[in-house]
């Protein structure tokens, strides 16, 4: 298991990585992602994105679990922020509708705007909270130190992914070789970790 940190790590040092494959071969046009048998995600640093595409590279724990719900909350202010603004938004468009001689109805609809943008601030408030917790919660998540670095071509081109199937500079044990393949694995994740005990 990898640690939040030592995630951040080894995805700094797979970037390097890639950065030294674009150097040597300057024509590549490729992403970076995390690969599992379960999935494949781009690389990313977010917990969030990580759990929406590639979940089962966070370790099933407590802290797991209190991050999805954590963020689960999130999601849930989020819609309610987005549906309150589109309700402010309406609001304020039916009061410059509104004639000038309609002056109950106006008033009446300014109070209410005014309740849904103090509600809108205080939605934002909570927001903020429930982000300062995720991250908090963050550092207690474990990721899977199986998972894969690789590379995703945009651009096929065979003779590159051929020149780099027995490159130095990815893993040649993890890497399919031959000519049917286009995997390019730059190798587990906890490779790219300095002195990681598995």
């Amino acid at each position: 298991m990898l640690t939040y940190k030592e995630l951040q790590i080894a995805i700094a040092a797979v970037k390097r990585r890639f950065a030294s494959i674009r150097m040597k071969y300057p024509s590549v046009n490729a992403q970076l992602v995390f690969s599992s048998r379960s999935g494949e995600s781009t690389l990313e640093k977010s917990p969030l994105k990580i759990l929406a595409k590639l979940p089962s590279m966070i370790i099933d724990d407590t802290e797991k679990a209190e991050f999805l719900f954590t963020s689960s909350r999130l999601e849930f202010l989020q819609e309610q922020a987005t549906d309150l603004r589109n309700a402010v938004q309406s609001l304020s468009k039916r009061l410059r509708e509104l004639a000038p001689n309609q002056r109950a109805p106006k008033s009446k609809v300014s109070t209410i705007l005014a309740f849904a943008k103090q509600n809108l601030k205080r939605l934002a408030q909570f927001n903020r909270l429930i982000e300062k917790q995720l991250g908090a919660l963050a550092s207690g998540l474990q990721y899977d130190e199986t998972c894969q670095a690789e590379i995703r071509f945009k651009d096929l081109d065979y003779e590159l992914v051929w020149k780099l199937q027995v490159d130095d500079l990815i893993d040649r044990d993890l890497t399919p070789q031959g000519k049917a393949n286009i995997r390019i694995v730059l190798g587990t994740l906890a490779r790219f970790v300095p002195d990681h005990k598995a």
